[in-house]
């Protein structure tokens, strides 16, 4: 094959993918704030970081997982409950939701350092602060550094030291031009986003309904949704917090689903603190403020 054809071949397959993926942006729906309360950009570091908060009270900051289309929606059963009687605050991490996707270095630290600034800049008092999944590593590496911002800990279904299979090899991939949104697409299609959260996510696949997933397509879709999901799958988003966890004396309570998946770290944290109060919801996957939001949405409101 001459240089020629293979270079005219090459262009035709690119087109094809970036007609793909103009197609694939086309066809969601525009993402946008699902919890309600009062929008608002934090202005950190030259990057807007989205967040929304609502009501009165001793201040509550809920922190999502972070995943292929993580955002805030995570929170949507327990947002306004809890801000019946605290001040909630629920942000989207930086590269996830409505927040900006910088070319940054993504990794655990930056992370920390957002939350870490987060609670200085933005919330007046200490605060609690519920993390979901990996989330519950920032948030204990946060707390061991600035414990005067951080009142207590709720930490649902914490997981780290987790490895993707073929991991390396497919943020490889993400991180190409045209050729990593393309690959982002397939993974995050409406199809393999149901997948994963009725077989991987939820114990009750009667939660996934189409808003659910039409949510989480739409925030796959934002321009440079491959940055932060190409760092997660490097494993550069991971942070064993376990050292930490066990030398730190913040109140806290650990939730988790019975049938969540075993990588969750939740049963060594209860034992490392036998101080900890630890919850296991029945009949619950990963999310227990969405399958069991009153019960959740209790826990986090009962006093320490």
């Amino acid at each position: 094959m001459g240089l020629p054809r293979s270079v005219a071949l090459a262009g035709a397959g690119l087109g094809s993918l970036t007609a793909f993926n103009t197609w694939c942006r086309w066809s969601a729906s525009p993402a946008y704030n699902h919890l309600g309360g009062k929008p608002t950009y934090y202005e950190w570091h030259d990057s807007r970081v989205f967040y929304t908060v609502e009501g009165e009270g001793a201040p509550l900051v809920l922190v999502h997982r972070p995943h292929w289309a993580a955002a805030s929606y995570e929170w949507r059963r327990v947002f306004h409950p809890l801000a019946e009687q605290r001040r909630v605050y629920a942000l989207d991490l930086l590269g996830f939701g409505l927040s900006d996707r910088p070319a940054a270095p993504y990794d655990a630290a930056l992370y920390v350092r957002l939350l870490h600034d987060f609670l200085h800049t933005i919330v007046p008092s200490p605060a609690t602060i519920v993390a979901s999944g990996l989330s519950a590593a920032y948030t204990i590496a946060t707390a061991a550094a600035a414990p005067e911002r951080v009142q207590r800990l709720v930490l649902v279904s914490p997981t780290w030291g987790r490895r993707v299979c073929c991991g390396a090899a497919l943020a490889a991939l993400l991180r190409l031009p045209v050729v990593g949104t393309s690959a982002l697409n397939v993974l995050a299609s409406r199809r393999a986003l149901r997948h994963v959260l009725e077989e991987h996510t939820y114990y009750d696949p009667t939660f996934v309904d189409d808003d659910l997933v039409e949510a989480a397509y739409a925030v796959c879709q934002r321009p440079g949704s491959t940055r932060a999901v190409a760092a997660l799958l490097a494993g550069q988003l991971d942070e064993d917090a376990t050292s930490t966890w066990a030398a730190l004396r913040r109140p806290a309570l650990v939730v988790s689903g019975a049938e969540a998946p075993a990588e969750t770290v939740a049963p060594p944290l209860a034992q490392a603190r036998p101080d900890v109060r630890q919850v296991v919801v029945p009949a619950c996957g990963l999310l227990p403020h969405e399958e069991h939001p009153q019960r959740f949405a209790r826990l986090v409101l009962e006093p320490c």
